[in-house]
């Protein structure tokens, strides 16, 4: 995905990205599957978050989460009641 504040906080991708995490919320997980949102901006910059069914926290290229990645819980900030989805 292409993020126009590509420096901005977690806090403010959540928002700007909140489809395409709830999207990602979505798809069924186990030990070998992990859903991820990757950003760039117009400069080639990229981040990468891990999206889990309530947090989201950013990784390095190699997967493995920055040591001063914050995690940022936002199951709250996306209810499943909304769109008629609701949690298995």
């Amino acid at each position: 995905m292409f993020a126009p504040a590509i420096l901005a906080g977690i806090p403010e991708l959540t928002d700007y990205f909140i489809k395409e995490i709830t999207g990602l919320r979505l798809i069924a997980r186990d030990a070998a599957i992990t859903a991820e949102l990757w950003i760039r901006s117009k400069h080639g910059t990229w981040r990468f978050f891990l999206v889990t069914p309530n947090s989201l926290a950013e990784i390095d290229r190699q997967g493995k989460r920055l040591e001063s990645g914050q995690i940022v819980p936002y199951v709250t900030a996306i209810p499943f009641s909304e769109g008629g989805v609701s949690p298995s």
